[in-house]
């Protein structure tokens, strides 16, 4: 089988992401048994770093694919060297058990899969990172939560969602269906 220098490349970070988290924090967590399933979360950097972090990225996350991608693995590496990062696929999403469409998580429940994760890794206090959709549960959070946030980082993300305007119309191609759902 030929691989491209990019494939080589990319499996390389990938393997020296594992290597190194292997080294700091062992492996990933099974993740606490929540109402709707179970919450796969893993922890990188180390183990009693100077500051927890947890990264709530928007949409769609997978905990073992995020590394496969270069750019996010370095972005990734670069947090965890700064802190205990703690990462989760959040529930219906990568590693995490699926739920019934028909019962999308409410913000509220997400904060409660946070506060699980954070309990099941030991952690009082973070800082949260919210990213994409990921930044109105964190902020929701760190005003429901000042007593477990430590700092609060929001990036790309935004304060209220315009389904005929906004980021959905153009996800959906057509802010008819982004308005029907």
């Amino acid at each position: 089988m030929n691989r491209t220098r990019s494939q080589v490349a990319t499996r390389t970070a990938s393997q020296a992401w594992r290597e190194r988290s292997a080294l700091h924090s062992g492996h990933g967590e099974e993740g606490p048994i929540r109402e709707g399933g179970r919450l796969q979360h893993r922890l990188s950097g180390g183990r009693h770093g100077p500051i927890d972090l947890v990264l709530s990225p928007g949409w769609a996350t997978h905990l073992d694919l995020a590394w496969e991608l270069p750019p996010l693995a370095r972005f990734l590496n670069e947090l965890a060297s700064l802190s205990r990062l703690i990462l989760l696929d959040k529930r219906g999403t990568g590693l995490s058990d699926r739920f019934s469409p028909d019962a999308l998580p409410s913000l509220e429940e997400r904060m409660s899969d946070v506060q699980a994760v954070m309990d099941a890794a030991g952690c009082d206090r973070a800082a949260l990172f919210g990213t994409l959709g990921g930044g109105a549960m964190s902020g929701l959070f760190t005003a429901s939560f000042p007593e477990r946030t430590r700092a609060l980082i929001l990036y790309g993300t935004f304060a209220k969602l315009e389904p005929t305007t906004g980021l959905l119309a153009r996800l959906a191609d057509s802010p008819d269906v982004a308005s029907t759902g």
